[in-house]
């Protein structure tokens, strides 16, 4: 077999088979691309909700707020309520629906971590024990 008449279909088999090879490394790397590109917009989302969530957390004015939850009930109705740090820990007796419903959307609008929130009935009125820290 003589390669020297074959030279040009070679050549046209080569240059075909590099153009193939081409094709597939611009599919490949444009799809590895994207992905990196919803990636990285998917990281700058997540990193932006952390700076928020910090500058919530870190509000001075936080604890001036927990505070203001107190005076919404009457004395007679506060159990417990210890604000010590960036941990409170409240007890509330005999609360009927309103007040319950007050201090839970008022607990509830304020950047905390809520780690205790039980409420109990008993009879007609409700018991809430509420543990948060920030």
């Amino acid at each position: 077999m003589n390669l020297k008449h074959y030279k040009l279909e070679i050549m046209v088999t080569l240059s075909l088979l590099f153009a193939v090879l081409g094709y597939g490394y611009k599919l490949t790397s444009h799809a590895r691309l994207e992905s990196s590109k919803e990636a990285l917009a998917t990281t700058q989302k997540e990193i932006a909700q952390i700076i928020a969530l910090q500058e919530l957390w870190g509000d001075k004015k936080l604890t001036q707020k927990l505070k203001g939850i107190e005076p919404l009930i009457d004395k007679s109705k506060v159990s417990s309520f210890k604000l010590s740090g960036k941990k409170l820990t409240a007890s509330f007796d005999e609360l009927d629906i309103t007040q319950l419903n007050r201090l839970s959307n008022k607990i509830v609008a304020l950047a905390v971590e809520i780690k205790k929130f039980k409420v109990t009935k008993v009879g007609e009125r409700y018991r809430l024990e509420l543990t948060c820290k920030w």
